[in-house]
């Protein structure tokens, strides 16, 4: 097809990564559009010089998030309602658990926040000052920055002091990368929104790094609470 033409070999370990950011591209700038089939998974694999494994994990984030839908024996395609709040997650199922893991992290992240501007060393702000450099960086290159974006969320949990806020998030770290994924998919694809994301972490930081527990704790709900909303969201 056409569109493949316009992709380029990957080479990242953020191979998933990669892929999605190609083709949140490729959908932003007009080059594939609401009900366009995507490239097949052998395809795209063999364009982006990756496995179809890699392909596949991309595409069930993508779907995850809203942005492609899959016609059973048809192929994958992108969604309407591309760039807007329409529905990123229809299964009720799915929104049952996206919502219990939320209701868990608001918990679990607003007190460790509270904790962490009362207690991070200077070494930890430094971290977590990184964390937020990165995230800043990745979000300037039209990237998604999951790693950075969970690195800064580790960070803060750490610098709490409490091994039990830091091993309450590690037990969960796989459905945690898996709703910052989907999270930040999301934000990929709707104009301005990475940059609304990246001013929340910037006033988590500014509540920690200012020893105002208070204000870090409310922005930190404020944060998730936001992003399970655009998760939920429904369009009109």
């Amino acid at each position: 097809m056409a569109q493949a033409e316009r992709l380029v070999p990957v080479r990242s370990r953020r191979m998933a990564e990669s892929v999605i950011e190609q083709l949140v591209n490729l959908i932003r700038q007009g080059n594939l559009h609401p009900g366009d089939r995507l490239p097949s998974e052998r395809e795209l694999a063999q364009k982006l010089r990756v496995s179809r494994v890699v392909v596949r994990e991309a595409l069930m984030y993508m779907q995850q998030a809203g942005i492609v839908h899959t016609r059973h024996g048809s192929g994958t395609y992108v969604s309407g309602g591309f760039g807007d709040d329409r529905t990123a997650c229809a299964d009720s199922a799915a929104q049952d658990r996206l919502t219990w893991l939320f209701e868990f992290r608001l918990g679990v992240e607003g007190e460790a926040a509270a904790l962490a501007a009362r207690r991070a060393s200077g070494t930890e702000l430094k971290q977590l000052a990184q964390a937020l450099e990165r995230l800043q960086s990745e979000v300037a290159g039209g990237r998604l920055g999951v790693e950075a974006d969970f690195d800064f969320h580790v960070a803060i949990a750490r610098a709490s002091g409490n091994p039990y806020l830091v091993s309450s998030l590690t037990n969960v770290t796989d459905l945690l990368m898996r709703s910052v994924t989907v999270s930040r998919v999301r934000s990929l694809a709707v104009p301005g929104r990475p940059e609304t994301v990246l001013a929340e972490h910037q006033a988590i930081y500014n509540g920690i790094a200012a020893g105002n527990g208070e204000a870090a704790r409310h922005a930190m709900r404020e944060h998730l609470q936001a992003a399970l909303g655009r998760l939920l969201a429904q369009g009109e």
